[in-house]
């Protein structure tokens, strides 16, 4: 993920406020979606919560709130 990052610093040279703003805003989004795929797999893996929150937190460099956070807004799609 490390260079993904450097990509969406390195696209954003230039740019005015507006294209910096769409482009955080897509990068983040992007982080969403591997966050959310994280957690449904490990979900469909039968992974306990805490295991799927500590994963979150090492993998992505979230808080615990913020795994936390993650973990029960993505879980309650798996029961859909």
């Amino acid at each position: 993920m490390g260079g993904d990052c450097k990509k969406v610093i390195l696209n954003t040279k230039g740019a005015n406020n507006d294209e910096v703003e769409q482009t955080l805003i897509d990068f983040l989004r992007y982080v969403e979606q591997g966050i959310k795929a994280m957690i449904l797999d490990n979900l469909e893996e039968n992974k306990a919560e805490e295991q799927i929150i500590e994963k979150l937190i090492r993998r992505f460099s979230l808080s615990p709130e913020a795994a936390r956070r993650y973990y029960n807004q993505f879980d309650r799609m798996e029961e859909i």
